[in-house]
């Protein structure tokens, strides 16, 4: 069966409909929940509807499907959906972004095809919160991001070859390149000039000396060491009142895929200073059922009751932490002042 072109959209910034050609009749393909074909339905197409590719492409039941999205101007991303998605995402970094929409549509698709829906989520999440927030630093912040999925991508490609790929000091990085000594004050330098520009207000020279750290580090760390400086950064930040930034931070340290608990719980306390004490007490029940014996959590999410007038609920939640933590100080104190 032939891929001979596509319904015309009725607007930019949409995915289309594939058409098939048997060399008699128009048909649909039928999918299966991974997005793999299982047949092919005959229908009536009106040629007036129908866009036609100028290279067909052959289809057959078992392959995995197409996907046809249209972007500014007629442009037209189409081919195997795994790859299709890839380049619909390289397309969207490269323009302002669209409605959030199309975006929640990719998600549905990329969930489908078997893609990490989280790791696609974090990502756009962050492109509308630095949009909304900071779009002087756009165009920074997608290259920064999309340098360091490829650095992540790299990592989890290796681990994959090499279940038990470790880095180690005198072995070679993700690049192939030694590892360089470890100079801790280089760190805290590029740190500190970035938290010097962003007070000082110098946006996009304070995203440049991160690109820097980033480049450094992918030299002489592990990626836990990397979302390390970003969560220092980040908690810096907040505790002087720059909520924006510091959420930035916290995502740039999502994307690269350590699970570290403290991305998370800082990541709460940042909702939780944007007034957003709904969305900090879900971070925290959901941070308590990945990390069930963490006590940053419990006490996380007993001041997120305090903050949101449930004194009864914080009081019953420091009385638990205190049986299961009876020689922690914050616990006894937590209670304490509730």
């Amino acid at each position: 069966m032939k891929l001979i072109g596509y319904i015309r959209p009725c607007k930019e910034f949409s995915f289309t409909i594939p058409v098939y050609h048997n060399g008699q009749n128009f048909y649909y393909h039928n999918l299966d929940e991974k997005f793999i074909i299982t047949g092919f339905a005959k229908d009536e197409i009106d040629n007036s509807y129908l866009i036609k590719l100028s290279q067909k492409i052959n289809y057959e039941i078992g392959n995995k499907a197409p996907i046809a999205f249209i972007g500014v101007n007629g442009k037209l991303i189409i081919g195997t959906a795994d790859k299709a998605i890839i380049e619909i995402c390289k397309y969207l970094d490269q323009i302002y972004l669209p409605k959030k929409y199309i975006h929640e549509e990719l998600f549905y698709y990329a969930k489908i095809i078997g893609f990490n829906i989280k790791s696609f989520q974090d990502r756009f999440e962050l492109k509308y919160f630095v949009f909304s927030n900071q779009y002087i630093i756009y165009k920074d912040i997608v290259k920064l991001i999309c340098t360091i999925e490829r650095y992540t991508s790299n990592i989890n490609s290796k681990r994959k070859r090499k279940a038990s790929f470790k880095f180690q000091r005198k072995s070679k990085n993700v690049f192939g390149i030694s590892f360089a000594p470890y100079d801790i004050k280089k760190i805290d330098g590029f740190k500190n000039y970035f938290i010097d520009n962003i007070i000082e207000g110098n946006i996009r020279k304070a995203y440049h000396e991160l690109e820097k750290l980033f480049d450094y580090q992918i030299k002489v760390s592990e990626p836990k060491h990397i979302a390390k400086s970003f969560c220092d950064i980040s908690q810096t930040l907040l505790d002087i009142g720059y909520i924006s930034t510091s959420k930035i931070l916290l995502y740039l340290a999502k994307i690269l895929e350590t699970n570290d608990i403290v991305i998370f719980t800082q990541l709460a306390e940042v909702l939780k200073a944007e007034g957003n004490i709904q969305g900090a007490k879900e971070m925290y029940l959901e941070i308590q059922n990945q990390f069930p014996n963490d006590i940053y959590a419990k006490t996380g999410l007993a001041e997120v009751l305090k903050a949101e007038g449930n004194i009864q609920g914080a009081k019953e939640m420091y009385l638990k932490i205190q049986n299961q933590f009876p020689n922690d100080i914050y616990a006894k104190t937590g209670f304490v002042s509730s």
